[in-house]
């Protein structure tokens, strides 16, 4: 069956080739409409209860998003920084998107038409205090509201705006920090758009290196490179298609697929090369090497696809989507791979290089043979080795916080830091209370008891209701807060407008618990303590649900653990499946299981060793691992039944096998290692984390399947030598 389709690709392979290539225009036009999206609510899919109770919340309230922009001088409130804060909002106030600002110098102008005492009523009144001034009285803020936005292209230009309005007020003398949700989603954009203009162009490079070092063919280099443009263009391009958009975990899609295409391509046209060398002509040294790789890829694509597409079951969707293009990018590599490559080296001109037979030709097989005299110790060390290590995987540390993404020097870290340290919180918890229209007053006042449970907690900055606007508009005249322009006029009353959402018989009223920056785990404890309180107050009045920006990140960590456990339990169990269906042979499943443990074993002891957490890249790589380590374990695992079919014994066809592929599985490792290492170009620490350990997987399979795969190959075949001959 192989031979046989492994001749009609031969024949065919040229035109076919032709074909796919003119097809690149399609992917090609769609490029430019792609997007980048880091919103925090993508993160979660549709269906996940935190993302519907946090749609529901802004169906009622709008959007809570808000900027802050922060500075520090000896006086906030005199008459020089008040101009200065007065200026720069009612630049900023002119940009699109924004929706209203409080800020102390628009609040000062207003009061002191009416009050001789404005600024001594800014520094005493509790609702300003932590919110657009400091504890210090020496940091200031302003609280830029947002209007809801059409997409994430519009908010980002919102964000930018107002970024170069701060830039130009810092140049005249005055130091600003930018922080907030919107502001941190635009750093995503911008370091998910770096990654990718980075990752690809040095990607491409140095694959162009190894390749022309592994294959020293111009006509090998091109087929190569261009069943791995197939592939990456094609999948970007279905990802645009379906309407879906890059972030910071699908953003290193390209990349990825980039290196994992390479491996096919090597080792079909190592061996068309190796082939040539023996005289033989284009078609019929094609056919062989076909007949000879043809197994090993699909079932190599195959079992990588599975890694990738168990992550589909993830409730992150951005997770997700990585799971179901990469999956879809892997399938399609091997039909670059079978079809691109046959293609175009039967086109372009190729001359073959020799390949000896002998098993001391590649000095893998000295590794396997050294590790074979020494099989039991081999045996109990690795596994040994392996199950010390997947101990560690509930010591595992799992980071929602968005935040720790950037490195701690990056300017939007400094400046979270700042303004967290010192003004107000930038996460928020928000309490959606309902009740029946006639207990508002009830509501009220349970909304209010609440807020003074929760405003004690040491995490928590800020605590905003109905009535602490309400109360502090009764300590002025409605015309206190009057400005000369009619966009700024009553700008707390349009904030009151924002907490409090009427429908038929019922009035619901939101709380807003502003929280200062902290791990994963507090915010975690921070939720819980929040909906008790509420439950405690709030409970025998009303209903109530918790939501915001923290419930999402909380449940962004659990859906991580949950992603890790399902996904890299599924994909071993499929995996190491599909080996034994393959191979037909539960030798082959039984053999490949601890080479395979080995490598993913390996990743959490480093994970944990090294305290790099699991976030929403790194959840990944144990399910990608099992599909990447077992691609060199196919090509082993194939050649060494095809020796062993021909009479030879285990420890000769080990040797035999390695001269065929081991240089072929260390060039493919070397150049997957240098393309993971990219990686660490990136800003994000999650993708420079999944670069290096995607490197260390990739070694330490290469270890497993050229030291440990063989001793277990060799013990079963003469564990079962020794049952037919005790049968006999």
């Amino acid at each position: 069956m192989s031979q046989r389709l492994a001749d009609l690709i031969s024949r065919h392979s040229p035109w076919l080739m032709c074909l796919i290539m003119a097809s690149l225009w399609i992917p090609v036009s769609q490029l430019r409409h792609a997007q980048v999206n880091n919103a925090i609510e993508v993160w979660l899919g549709t269906g996940a209860k935190a993302r519907q109770d946090y749609q529901t919340f802004l169906d009622k309230y709008g959007t809570e998003e808000f900027i802050v922009v922060a500075g520090q001088c000896e006086d906030p409130l005199s008459d020089t920084n008040l101009a200065a804060q007065r200026s720069l909002s009612e630049t900023i106030q002119l940009i699109d998107g924004v929706d209203q600002i409080l800020d102390l110098g628009s609040a000062e102008h207003a009061l002191s038409q009416i009050r001789q005492d404005a600024k001594d009523f800014l520094r005493d009144s509790p609702f300003f205090r932590d919110l657009i001034l400091g504890r210090d009285n020496q940091t200031f803020g302003m609280i830029i509201g947002l209007k809801l936005a059409h997409n994430s292209a519009s908010r980002r230009k919102t964000v930018q705006a107002i970024n170069k309005v701060v830039q130009t007020a810092q140049m005249s003398g005055q130091t600003h920090h930018l922080a907030g949700t919107p502001v941190m989603n635009a750093a995503l954009d911008h370091g998910s758009q770096q990654a990718s203009q980075t990752i690809i162009p040095l990607a491409l490079g140095v694959s162009v290196m190894f390749l022309w070092i592994v294959l020293r063919q111009l006509g090998g280099v091109v087929a190569v490179l261009c069943a791995v443009g197939v592939t990456t263009l094609w999948t970007v391009g279905a990802l645009i298609l379906s309407g879906k958009t890059f972030n910071m975990v699908t953003v290193v899609l390209p990349s990825l697929l980039f290196v994992l295409s390479l491996a096919s391509g090597i080792h079909l046209t190592s061996r068309f090369l190796a082939e040539l060398a023996l005289g033989k002509d284009r078609l019929m040294a094609m056919q062989t090497t076909l007949a000879d790789v043809l197994v090993p890829v699909i079932m190599s694509s195959v079992t990588t696809a599975v890694g990738f597409g168990t992550l589909i079951l993830s409730d992150m969707q951005p997770v997700k989507e990585f799971g179901m293009f990469a999956a879809l990018g892997m399938l399609l590599s091997m039909i670059a791979n079978l079809v691109v490559v046959p293609g175009l080296l039967l086109l372009l001109p190729c001359t073959g290089r020799t390949q000896a037979k002998s098993v001391d030709t590649h000095w893998t097989g000295g590794w396997a043979l050294a590790a074979l005299q020494h099989k039991k110790w081999v045996l109990a060390g690795s596994g040994l080795l392996g199950v010390l290590c997947l101990c560690l995987v509930p010591q595992a540390r799992v980071e929602s916080n968005v935040l720790k993404f950037f490195p701690e020097n990056s300017r939007i870290a400094q400046d979270y830091a700042f303004v967290s340290n010192h003004l107000t919180g930038l996460y928020s918890v928000e309490i959606d209370a309902t009740a029946p229209a006639d207990q508002s007053k009830s509501l009220l006042m349970a909304v209010e008891a609440c807020g003074l449970a929760i405003e004690t907690h040491e995490h928590v900055a800020k605590v905003i209701h109905y009535n602490t606007i309400a109360n502090t508009l009764k300590q002025v005249s409605r015309s206190a807060l009057m400005d000369s322009r009619a966009a700024r006029q009553l700008a707390m009353e349009q904030m009151k407008k924002h907490f409090v959402f009427r429908k038929d018989h019922s009035m619901s009223l939101r709380l807003s618990v502003l929280v200062r920056a902290m791990s994963s785990r507090d915010l975690d404890s921070l939720v819980q303590v929040i909906d008790q309180r509420a439950l405690t107050t709030i409970g025998p009045v009303g209903t109530y649900q918790v939501t915001g920006v923290v419930p999402l990140l909380v449940a962004a960590q659990q859906s991580l653990t949950r992603t890790q456990m399902e996904t890299f339990g599924l994909a071993m169990v499929v995996v190491l499946g599909l080996i034994g269906l393959f191979m037909r042979s539960w030798r082959a499943l039984v053999a490949a299981i601890l080479p395979n443990l080995l490598p993913i074993g390996g990743l959490f002891a480093v994970m944990v060793v090294c305290d790099i957490a699991l976030d929403a890249a790194t959840v990944m790589i144990a399910s990608v691992a099992i599909g990447i380590a077992a691609d060199d374990t196919i090509h082993f695992l194939s050649h060494y039944h095809k020796y062993i079919k021909n009479a030879a014994t285990p420890q000769d066809a080990v040797g035999l096998c390695l001269s065929r592929i081991g240089q072929a599985i260390s060039f493919t490792t070397i150049v997957s290692v240098v393309g993971f290492c990219l990686m660490l170009l990136a800003q994000f620490k999650p993708i420079q984390y999944f670069g290096a350990l995607a490197s260390v997987t990739m070694v330490l399979a290469w270890v497993g399947d050229v030291c440990v795969l063989p001793v277990c190959v060799v013990a079963l075949e003469k564990k079962n030598q020794q049952l037919v001959t005790s049968n006999q």
